[in-house]
């Protein structure tokens, strides 16, 4: 995998900046709720402005996100899609539900390799 051309750290997490992506890992335990939303989309939008990009969350860890997120998620226009990577088998119900609720393109992955090569696919087209 490349070099990130920017991490930026939170609290509660990590995101690693790429040319069209952007990897989120949350860390153990944390809840993602507004509040926290706002802070990694704002970060978000900066690094990428108006140019398409796709959000990977890379789920190492358990966490719990505020339902409320997801209505945020699908008012971001420069989304193109996002991937989710489950290594906990308990986390893949949740993207089942969770998937109900995006309404952008996504797709669950158990290798942070496989999502990065579905982006890369997907921005090409």
């Amino acid at each position: 995998m490349n070099q990130p051309f920017q991490i930026t750290k939170f609290n509660f997490g990590t995101l690693q900046f790429y040319e069209n992506y952007v990897i989120s890992t949350q860390n153990e335990g944390v809840h993602i709720g507004i509040n926290e939303h706002n802070k990694i989309m704002s970060t978000i939008i900066d690094y990428f402005g108006d140019k398409k990009f796709i959000y990977i969350a890379n789920r190492k860890h358990s966490y719990s996100i505020d339902v409320m997120v997801y209505y945020e998620v699908i008012k971001v226009k420069n989304l193109l899609a996002i991937a989710v990577v489950n290594y906990l088998k308990t986390n893949v119900s949740t993207y089942t539900m969770e998937s109900h609720f995006l309404k952008k393109k996504s797709k669950e992955f158990d290798e942070l390799e496989t999502a990065i090569k579905w982006a890369s696919t997907l921005l090409e087209n």
